[in-house]
């Protein structure tokens, strides 16, 4: 079961795992076996499931069979089973007991079945109503937010590890001091540079004026010119 998405990390947030109960701001929630038989109609006493053991040879026969399985394998098998004798019927119901675990009953994160989880569902489906289905979905839910709620607290431990180190680390290199100067240096260097633009401009403004001033004597001599050539003219006309 995927707890770390939307409502379900809240409620698994909130779950009280020693009483059992979500604990809302309101009041707190008992969740029991009682609560998943009213909500999903399925038994709330009779056999318990067993344990898986790998050695079993049940759970080895199962493994053989589905544990390649992922939850479209099982779709397809459901659909295009074959029912005509007893034992294709009770493939087809080992497959859709399964489909129904790994979607709905316990669903996991994996791809494919988990066998601690979803083989021992389908051990006995020859009379699968003589078994505790809601102590099993319940339990398995417990079992689920606990996990969730340990590794989120391993999380917190580690990230506050990592803040402890880091600001330690911090405070064994860190000296007012040098950091003082430092700052000093990068606004004495600021300084300099500002200054130094200011010299570049103030020469560059002297020499757009030098520019100007030459502009302008030339302009003064075409001038002249042109008169003294205006007077040769006339002179030439006159004689």
């Amino acid at each position: 079961m995927d707890c770390e998405s939307g409502n379900l990390h809240v409620l698994a947030t909130k779950f009280d795992l020693e009483n059992s109960v979500i604990k809302d701001d309101v009041a707190n929630i008992e969740i029991n076996a009682k609560i998943v038989e009213r909500a999903l109609r399925l038994p709330s006493c009779g056999d318990e499931f067993s344990e898986y053991y790998p050695d079993d040879s049940e759970y080895e026969a199962l493994k053989s069979r589905w544990g390649k399985f992922t939850l479209a394998d099982l779709k397809g098998f459901v659909i295009k089973c074959a029912m005509q004798i007893e034992e294709q019927r009770m493939l087809f119901h080992e497959a859709f007991i399964l489909f129904l675990g790994k979607t709905f009953f316990c669903p996991t994160t994996n791809s494919f079945l988990s066998p601690e989880r979803h083989f021992p569902l389908v051990v006995d489906v020859k009379n699968p109503m003589q078994y505790n289905w809601s102590l099993q979905i319940f339990t398995w839910i417990k079992d689920a937010i606990k996990d969730f709620q340990k590794k989120a607290l391993d999380d917190k431990v580690f990230l506050t590890a990592c803040f402890v180190s880091d600001d330690q680390e911090e405070g064994e290199g860190y000296n007012a001091h040098e950091e003082e100067q430092i700052n000093n240096e990068r606004d004495n260097q600021s300084e300099e540079v500002v200054i130094e633009d200011e010299e570049v401009l103030k020469r560059l403004t002297q020499i757009e004026e030098e520019l100007k001033s030459q502009r302008r004597t030339i302009g003064i001599e075409k001038k002249k010119l042109t008169k003294e050539q205006e007077e040769e003219i006339e002179a030439t006309l006159k004689e």
